[in-house]
């Protein structure tokens, strides 16, 4: 069944290449019948300037949804970024016929409209790496914005957590027995006397 699937995938990745070639001779010819007045033979010279144009745009525009991705987190805005930074690599893969879906997922109506699914995919992708960092979960589950569970095989927190988090945010821990309570908070040192 893999096996059918990487073949159907390779097939798939074949026509679109094609596709491609077949674009970017096409819209060549074009240019250079109907403006070869101003062109002369240079359409596709214009076409190569385009890739490498929307090239350096798909990269700009991609870093900068990215750098947006991860504060998007705790803002609840990140599947909008998540669906601009997919735009983005479809401009920059070169060739003509992947600009137009790149370039109309970078709309900001078309980023709202699918901006729940680019929130579940990176929540599944903080997930996953979230759980092979942490053995399975974290104390006190998923950021804001997150539904479901924390993590698959986590434990959901006790109200002893919550209380124990709670003290530790005020800068006390209990260590040891219950009912003993250490300050743990930093105090300011005096610069040394000469």
């Amino acid at each position: 069944m893999g096996r059918r699937i990487g073949c159907l995938v390779l097939l798939l990745l074949i026509a679109w290449l094609g596709l491609e070639v077949f674009a970017y001779i096409g819209v060549s010819r074009f240019l250079n019948h109907h403006f070869e007045r101003y062109v002369g033979s240079g359409g596709y010279i214009l076409v190569l300037a385009w890739i490498g144009l929307s090239l350096v745009v798909g990269y700009k525009v991609g870093r900068w949804h990215v750098a947006r991705v991860m504060p998007g987190l705790l803002k609840g805005t990140a599947g909008g970024h998540v669906v601009g930074v997919l735009g983005a690599i479809l401009i920059g893969l070169p060739g003509l016929l992947s600009d137009i879906p790149g370039i109309i997922l970078l709309l900001p109506p078309v980023q709202s409209l699918f901006s729940k699914l680019g929130a579940a995919v990176m929540a599944s992708v903080v997930k996953r790496s979230m759980g092979k960092m942490f053995g399975g979960g974290i104390p006190g589950g998923l950021p804001p914005g997150f539904s479901g569970s924390p993590f698959p095989g986590m434990k959901a927190m006790t109200p002893d957590d919550k209380a124990l988090f709670g003290k530790a945010s005020q800068g006390k821990i209990p260590h040891g027995k219950p009912g003993k309570t250490y300050d743990t908070t930093v105090e300011k040192d005096e610069p040394p006397k000469l």
